[in-house]
């Protein structure tokens, strides 16, 4: 009974409650809470340490930064898709400390 039930649940939900971006309040995308443009606007962290995810500059080959070249840290690897810069830093702000998940 749930196989069917759930999807038509989900419709209904995002028909009454439509996802709204949470950036510029424009419709939601792929049933998310950002809209296409914002969510391709969040700072990605492309050129990042191999090891720590610490973000390095365009010009760094080794593909590590400095403080893991002098020392690996006790971990294997970081992961960090995005840098904490805006808007990313006041959803982040948002969720934490006023609980706002939408």
């Amino acid at each position: 009974m749930r196989d069917w039930l759930a999807p038509r649940l989900e419709r209904l939900h995002h028909f009454l409650l439509p996802p709204i971006c949470l950036l510029c309040g424009a419709a939601g995308a792929a049933g998310r809470d950002l809209c296409a443009g914002c969510a391709a606007d969040l700072p990605r962290n492309s050129h990042a340490c191999a090891i720590c995810a610490l973000p390095l500059s365009l010009d760094n080959r080794v593909g590590r930064c400095s403080q893991c070249c002098a020392q690996l840290p006790d971990y294997d690897r970081a992961f960090a898709p995005f840098c904490y810069r805006p808007p990313l830093d006041s959803l982040i702000r948002r969720l934490k400390f006023n609980g706002r998940l939408s």
